[in-house]
């Protein structure tokens, strides 16, 4: 397996927010909030199709994405 089959997809985000010059300290909060929000969409999505149990289990915390853009 490679490195890229290995890491995971807020790994991923990471790496492509480093590679466009997004400032170090900024990653890990942007990367967590990407992809809660992928997962929000995609929970939501589920939910529409009336699998609300599995879109319960993928749900992220709306705190984590309400940190990552401060008290805006």
């Amino acid at each position: 397996m490679s490195k890229d089959q290995d890491q995971t997809a807020e790994g991923r985000v990471a790496d492509l927010l480093r590679e466009s010059g997004l400032g170090e300290s900024l990653v890990p909060t942007y990367a967590a909030a990407y992809t809660a929000l992928y997962a929000t969409e995609f929970a939501a999505q589920l939910r529409a199709a009336g699998h609300e149990t599995a879109a319960a289990l993928i749900q992220p915390d709306p705190a984590l994405i309400d940190a990552a853009w401060g008290d805006e």
